[in-house]
């Protein structure tokens, strides 16, 4: 029987291969970005809540974290969301 909502709600949900090219990219590129830029950026990682929400988590050398709602962002979008929060920290 045809469902077109599954395939809409496919589409809407990330695979894992895109999880693991978020993960990788934001404890890898961005981290690097953000530490250089303030070096009391301790640790830059990626995860997902468990209802779905994608977020990227800062941690302050004072042990203040920071968590970034990049739910549904490309690579480019995650970088500039969390650049954004992070500017004046």
């Amino acid at each position: 029987m045809y469902k077109p909502k599954l395939i809409v709600e496919a589409m809407l949900t990330p695979s894992l291969e895109e999880h693991i090219r978020k993960a990788s990219f934001v404890e890898n590129e961005l981290a690097q970005l953000l530490k250089t830029a303030n070096p009391r950026i301790i640790d830059v990682t990626y995860g997902i809540r468990s209802d779905n929400e994608e977020v990227v988590c800062v941690t302050m050398e004072n042990g203040y974290g920071y968590d970034i709602n990049v739910s549904a962002d490309s690579l480019m979008a995650i970088a500039k969301d969390v650049t954004i929060t992070m500017l004046h920290k």
